[in-house]
């Protein structure tokens, strides 16, 4: 019985990290970054300093968002190799 819940509780973990997995180029945040450094750059290369700032301190919230939800899918990973 033991080894059934745990297989069962195996899948589960596997069936939670392939549905992370087909959302995550949607939703992890990757493109939010690269558009944020994208605008970055254009306020940089237009001379605008303040707009650089204002970019820099988005681009920096948005790698913290990223950061955390890699975290966080990386762990789900662990877990279901464990």
């Amino acid at each position: 019985m033991k080894g059934s819940i745990t297989i069962i509780s195996s899948l589960m973990v596997l069936v939670l990290l392939k549905w992370i997995v087909n959302k995550t180029c949607c939703s992890i945040g990757a493109k939010k970054v690269k558009i944020e450094c994208t605008q970055f750059r254009e306020y940089c290369n237009a001379g605008n300093a303040e707009g650089c700032i204002r970019t820099f301190q988005q681009v920096k919230q948005e790698l913290a968002t990223l950061k955390r939800k890699l975290e966080t899918y990386f762990e789900i990973a662990r877990q279901a190799c464990t």
